[in-house]
């Protein structure tokens, strides 16, 4: 869904053209998404950072104000919890296993699938108010020791032992 969230770029580049998107990742549509990107005007603005080792990740996205994750389909996406635990409000597509980590408006926001103008307005949303960003981030920042090994495995016990117990 990177094709939807450059054309998210080109409606966010003419109201905030200081914004800058940061692409991490690469695969075999990385020259169409380039294409893309020229053909929209917006190549000043976007950024293929390419394939980056995991261990650097967190880098890009300490230095991002929010994480965008555009799939169209997911199962239970890891790089959002990464994201929430550096404190970056989500705009993430409604997909599978994503509404059950971002709560629209608490954490971040929903968009559906294959819609740039949602994307866009949801990113204009967070990136034109200061103090909304800063309550997603702390909201986020909380919601995500939710999902610790510690929390996790708590709870996987209290699974295991209602099962094993005699109805």
């Amino acid at each position: 869904g990177v094709q939807y969230l450059l054309q998210a770029m080109k409606i966010i580049h003419e109201g905030m053209p200081g914004v800058k998107l940061i692409l991490v990742g690469d695969g075999e549509e990385r020259g169409h998404l380039e294409s893309l990107t020229d053909s929209l005007g917006i190549r000043e603005c976007v950024e293929f950072a390419g394939r980056v080792p995991h261990e650097r990740v967190q880098d890009y996205m300490n230095q991002a104000e929010v994480f965008v994750l555009p799939s169209l389909s997911e199962g239970f996406p890891v790089t959002i919890l990464e994201a929430m635990a550096c404190g970056l409000p989500i705009v993430a597509t409604r997909v599978r296993g994503v509404p059950d980590i971002v709560e629209e408006g608490i954490n971040g926001y929903l968009v559906d699938t294959k819609n740039s103008e949602q994307i866009a307005r949801a990113l204009l949303k967070i990136l034109g108010n200061e103090q909304l960003a800063k309550d997603i981030s702390k909201n986020n920042i909380e919601k995500v020791e939710t999902y610790s090994w510690d929390k996790i495995a708590v709870q996987l016990e209290r699974i295991y032992q209602k099962t094993l117990q005699p109805s």
